[in-house]
């Protein structure tokens, strides 16, 4: 039998999903232009001890789900960064 650390013992849904997100958002440091792989591999490291944490299916779900709208929603600067190459013509298609 594991043991999880105090915090993670009374875990709910919604600690789990920020903690998943979080993650995911640390996980972009690992790509360009910030290059510290480490942490893509330390971000990646705690959304799988998160699932492994998770009691119920939907803590599992949430919790991958989470993780991965960190990843991706935080990731948006690559698509920003391309279309600033004409921002005159492409200004419109900024995500925020």
């Amino acid at each position: 039998m594991h043991t999880h650390p105090s915090f993670l013992q009374t875990h709910t849904t919604l600690k789990l999903s920020l903690i998943g997100y979080f993650s995911g958002a640390l996980s972009i440091l690992g790509l360009a232009p910030f290059h510290y792989p480490i942490m893509f591999l330390l971000g990646f490291s705690i959304v799988l001890y998160l699932l492994e944490c998770s009691r119920t299916k939907k803590q599992l779900f949430l919790t991958g789900w989470s993780y991965g709208f960190g990843y991706f929603t935080c990731g948006l600067y690559w698509i920003a960064n391309a279309l600033y190459i004409d921002i005159a013509k492409w200004w419109w298609l900024l995500p925020f």
